[in-house]
């Protein structure tokens, strides 16, 4: 079901083609070269085809693996660059204007929309989602502190503040058409993810 998918997204009306996540227009992964689906021009695509307003959606899509994983990229060296000193206003007025959920209830309304056209049943794939930042965080609590102890001898403590505030914001999304609570990966985290098998 999921080669059909993708041979609906690579032929027309869609034609897209796949590319390195590293060369999207907003990634903040720029250093990968792992072959996506630019999920943003599959939405563009859609919405002028079915005469529906601009639709919210996540920046790319991977259908590999036997699997579909949505990936939303927000990046912050600009934000830390052009926001200094940083506080926790500034970071959670930030954090505030991302609509994670309205992002990935749309992107799965587009791409169930696009399945059911060519009656392809997605029902049974399994759905991941991912925040990918530039943050060099780590989940684990141990590995954490350890490398914030690093990180804080190396960078400031910017990082740290914006991924504990990003964090809770991707915690508390409540989508329960999503079958999988999305995921805050860094950059190199992600490409673990979507190489896992």
């Amino acid at each position: 079901m999921l080669n059909r998918l993708l041979n609906v997204l690579q032929t027309t009306p869609y034609n897209i083609k796949t590319k390195a996540i590293g060369n999207l227009k907003n990634s903040c992964c720029k250093e990968l070269d792992y072959k996506i689906i630019d999920f943003d021009e599959v939405k563009d695509i859609y919405c002028k085809q079915n005469k529906k307003p601009s639709m919210a959606s996540c920046d790319c899509l991977d259908v590999s693996h036997n699997r579909i994983d949505f990936i939303e990229m927000k990046g912050f060296e600009n934000f830390k660059k052009y926001n200094t000193p940083l506080n926790k206003e500034v970071i959670n007025n930030q954090i505030g204007k991302f609509d994670f959920e309205k992002k990935l209830k749309d992107s799965n309304r587009i791409l169930n929309s696009i399945s059911n056209e060519n009656s392809i049943d997605l029902a049974k794939s399994k759905k991941r989602y991912f925040i990918a930042t530039d943050l060099n965080i780590n989940d684990n609590p141990l590995e954490t502190l350890n490398m914030t102890l690093i990180f804080l001898s190396h960078t400031s403590s910017d990082d740290v503040a914006i991924h504990r505030i990003l964090n809770e914001k991707v915690e508390n999304i409540s989508d329960n058409s999503l079958a999988e609570k999305p995921k805050l990966v860094s950059c190199c985290e992600l490409i673990k993810f979507l190489q896992e098998v």
